[in-house]
């Protein structure tokens, strides 16, 4: 027992390390590219459609990839991958920044060719970041485990994810708003110090883990099969036994509920927030762990919901929480007072609330709805779908670039919310309700 416990240990401080370090980089290093062109925003966005769209489609490769390789060198590959491309990263944005690029004409090859590196590293740094998810979440985890104790390690294992989401953003955000403002570049070298630093224990404590058992050092990985097929063959193959399904209203709604800007973890509404309302770094780094914080309310709320009013109207009622929220939020976004910002900051954090209630009821509704027959197929399909809302929003939002044409993103955001909100309220399902199914862990829109 001893040495379970020593196990669970490693993993769990594994986690809180490579966690912690991608929260805190996955939060600053878009400020500081929206920093460097404050000027004009479009080449930080072509950036993130690049990174998002690259990483779509190589998700079948990478599935190709964990099928073929041996689990420890895979975890070797992964903390490899990301060590180089974070390093590539800071010495690339050090140099953009060091040169003034937002002065530049945007199609400038002292513009463009820093980008296109930026983009390279981004995606290999999230193949780097997606090896170890699938590898120590799915594999790792379920393989040392034992079945008594993998509920309760899971819990401990979200606990650390919510710890990090809600901490490193302002840890982050307090260090880049102490250093002044002409050396953005040095917090970022210290949130790659911070990250780099912790590749090593991590490496360490995973290692440690394998050598409790033969099986992880001889066997590989299998990916799952839906995710190794590209985003367009998922949708063309999985369509009909999808729309076939008598949850499908309720899966096309939280497709849509992947339209919204209006969240603290997004891209889009950070930039939004530091170019045209000015709020310091670590106000922005609050309200992401705020973010956090809210959906931690959603998964403390979501059991006694469920029990007292079932399945599907816990759905019905989290959902239409979220839609009247981003109303609210939408409106008080259009007041130029600054309680008018703050009150739609506010109402954006309580749709959290709502989204991630909405999440856990669509996610058990697939768990008990869904043939485990036609699961993959299924699951992969709305995958898809999510990843083809998100590929959307994007493109709208190299349309809508300048801050001042931001409003035409949340009135997006604001028409997706309602339309998902009304769909559930409208559909009458034929299904036999049930509560005593816990939710899987799932992907939830940023």
């Amino acid at each position: 027992m001893e040495w379970l416990k020593s196990v669970e240990r490693k993993l769990l401080l594994s986690r809180l390390l490579t966690r912690s370090g991608d929260q805190a980089w996955g939060f600053l290093v878009p400020i500081v590219l929206i920093k460097i062109f404050a000027r004009d925003s479009l080449p930080a966005l072509i950036y993130f459609f690049s990174v998002l769209l690259a990483g779509v489609l190589i998700t079948p490769r990478i599935g190709r990839l964990i099928d073929k390789t041996a689990r420890f060198k895979l975890i070797s590959i992964g903390i490899a991958l990301q060590m180089i491309c974070v390093t590539i990263t800071l010495v690339v944005m050090a140099v953009l920044d060091g040169i003034h690029a937002g002065e530049f004409d945007r199609w400038d090859l002292r513009v463009v060719l820093p980008l296109v590196i930026l983009v390279l590293t981004g995606v290999t740094t999230w193949v780097g970041e997606t090896i170890m998810d699938i590898t120590v979440a799915n594999d790792i985890v379920p393989t040392l485990i034992p079945a008594d104790r993998i509920g309760a390690f899971n819990s401990k294992f979200r606990q650390v994810d919510l710890l990090t989401e809600i901490a490193s953003p302002v840890v982050a955000g307090l260090i880049l708003s102490l250093v002044p403002l002409s050396y953005s570049s040095i917090g970022l070298a210290i949130i790659w110090l911070w990250n780099f630093i912790s590749y090593i224990p991590e490496y360490k404590l995973l290692k440690d883990a394998f050598a409790l058992s033969p099986s992880l050092r001889s066997e590989k990985i299998k990916f799952v099969e839906a995710n190794k097929v590209g985003i367009w063959r998922r949708l063309i193959a999985g369509w009909p036994e999808f729309r076939r399904q008598k949850i499908f209203l309720a899966m096309a709604a939280y497709s849509l509920l992947w339209l919204s800007v209006l969240s603290p973890h997004g891209v889009l509404l950070t930039a939004f927030l530091k170019n045209a309302w000015s709020l310091p770094e670590i106000v922005l780094g609050v309200f992401r762990g705020l973010g956090a914080i809210f959906g931690l309310i959603a998964t403390l709320l979501f059991p006694a919901i469920l029990k007292k009013s079932g399945l599907i109207k816990s759905s019905k009622i989290f959902l239409t929480f979220q839609a009247v929220t981003i109303f609210f939020a939408f409106i008080c976004f259009h007041l130029n007072a600054w309680i008018g910002h703050a009150a739609f900051l506010g109402f954006v954090l309580l749709s959290r609330i709502g989204l991630y209630g909405y999440s856990l009821a669509e996610a058990q509704m697939r768990q008990m709805y869904i043939q485990s027959s036609h699961r993959g197929r299924v699951n992969g399909t709305a995958s898809a779908l999510n990843s083809l809302a998100t590929l959307t929003l994007f493109a709208a939002s190299l349309v809508f670039s300048e801050a001042e044409h931001f409003g035409a993103l949340v009135s997006l955001s604001t028409l997706a919310v309602i339309s998902a909100s009304l769909m559930v309220l409208c559909w009458k399902p034929d299904l036999t309700d049930a509560n005593s199914l816990g939710p899987p862990d799932h992907p939830t829109p940023q």
